[in-house]
């Protein structure tokens, strides 16, 4: 069971996503990739989907 401060807060998502998002618009499809999959096991289910979503923008099949 994952304990609340492992888990990755929302201050901390938004960053990941803007972030991510940057990568994205720069064509770093590889680099999101390894930073999303770096925060995996930290991410909420609705996170995850968040960022999979936003991820199979780029790369349809992309998932984590």
């Amino acid at each position: 069971q994952m304990c609340i401060r492992d888990r990755l807060s929302s201050v901390a998502a938004a960053s990941l996503h803007r972030t991510v998002a940057s990568y994205l618009r720069q064509g770093k499809l590889a680099e999101a990739k390894a930073l999303l999959a770096s925060y995996k096991d930290r991410m909420t289910p609705m996170q995850k989907r968040q960022f999979t979503l936003m991820l199979q923008g780029y790369d349809e099949t992309a998932s984590l």
